[in-house]
């Protein structure tokens, strides 16, 4: 069997390495679409593929707004005609597949059935000062999770068959799979063997840039009017609060993906248990030794300007790109006398009034 991953990341440079060197250990390749890093992302990605890691980099040109669910589709089709995947596994990079009985992984999924859509539970690990201070790998340092009760959301993966034969795809969020017209009805097996761990705050600069990045990016979609869940109440109190402490970092890491409004991430006081929860990376890698050679020490920053002054200056230049593209366009129509055929197109008065001044 040939197994595939397929990710597109972003300013993951404290994970990405062990992200790799972990899949890697039970898929055959991997497929990654780097979607214009502000950190040391893309410069550890290229020392793994240089190293001879079985990694496919994909490039992306810098674009405002996030459209993760078209590209997760395009990689999920190159996986498929370029690299003759037979079992694809969309994964995020904080995400581990790892097994609930100990097993090897790569057996697990190779006794799954191709026409099954499997559902996976989450174990969401939560950030906690003796984690942030440990030293060791990701899972030396993580070991406590929420609780099962507090998981409400599943990630799935796609066969070939599925895809192919029964015109299924990756939902958004690859939390489930989505029907097409011709797509028969097919049974859904929430796994009792296989688990993604999942580490999405791993420290206090990394939640801040992660809130204020990802919600500047949502909003920076045309047309998008959606509220995109907890991403604008974290945003909100990082603005009024001027930061987050590594508490409130904890708690949000606790209630990541179910937080509501009646939950203050900013609000005094957490209480609620952790369950001991570690992960042996013998499951996918077997005894061999998780060694890094490109990650970075953890920091211990509230937030990493360098990174966010970055983005910022990128989405500027994005949208000047943008921008000049369509007062192009717009002196080409008004060169042709477009508009006098019918044609309507809608743009800004103050660039419909700065043009006509020039004529």
């Amino acid at each position: 069997m040939n197994i595939v991953a397929i990710s597109m990341v972003k300013n993951e440079e404290d994970v990405i390495e062990t992200f790799c060197r972990y899949t890697l250990g039970f898929c055959d390749r991997m497929l990654i679409l780097e979607d214009n890093s502000d950190d040391r992302t893309r410069e550890i990605l290229d020392s793994l593929v240089a190293e001879g890691l079985a990694i496919v980099l994909i490039e992306k040109e810098f674009t405002t707004g996030f459209y993760k669910h078209e590209n997760i589709t395009m990689l999920t089709e190159t996986a498929l005609s370029q690299y003759g995947a037979d079992l694809i596994l969309p994964l995020d990079a904080d995400e581990f597949v790892t097994t609930n009985m100990g097993k090897p992984v790569r057996n697990v999924l190779e006794s799954l059935k191709k026409d099954t859509i499997y559902l996976f539970s989450w174990r969401t690990y939560v950030l906690t000062e003796e984690a942030l201070m440990a030293e060791g790998n990701l899972f030396e340092r993580f070991t406590f999770s929420r609780p099962p009760e507090f998981e409400h959301f599943y990630k799935t993966m796609i066969s070939r068959e599925l895809f192919m034969n029964d015109g299924y795809s990756i939902q958004l969020g690859q939390h489930d799979l989505d029907a097409s017209e011709r797509s028969p009805v097919r049974e859904r097996e929430i796994s009792e063997e296989l688990v993604f761990a999942h580490f999405p705050i791993r420290s206090v600069s990394q939640a801040s840039n992660k809130i204020i990045i990802g919600w500047l990016n949502y909003l920076s979609i045309p047309g998008n009017r959606a509220k995109s869940g907890h991403w604008p109440m974290m945003y909100e109190g990082i603005k009024k609060s001027g930061g987050m402490t590594l508490k409130q970092a904890e708690k949000y890491s606790f209630y990541y993906s179910i937080l509501s409004e009646d939950i203050d991430v900013f609000a005094d006081g957490f209480s609620e248990k952790l369950a001991r929860t570690p992960l042996n990376p013998e499951c996918a890698i077997g005894k061999s030794k998780l060694v890094l050679k490109y990650t970075p020490e953890p920091d211990c920053e509230e937030i990493r300007m360098d990174i966010l002054l970055t983005h910022l200056e990128k989405m500027a230049a994005g949208f000047a790109t943008e921008k000049q593209k369509d007062l192009q366009e717009f002196a080409s129509l008004k060169a042709s006398n477009s508009w006098r055929t019918g044609r309507v197109v809608t743009f800004p008065v103050r660039m419909i009034k700065k043009l006509f001044r020039k004529s």
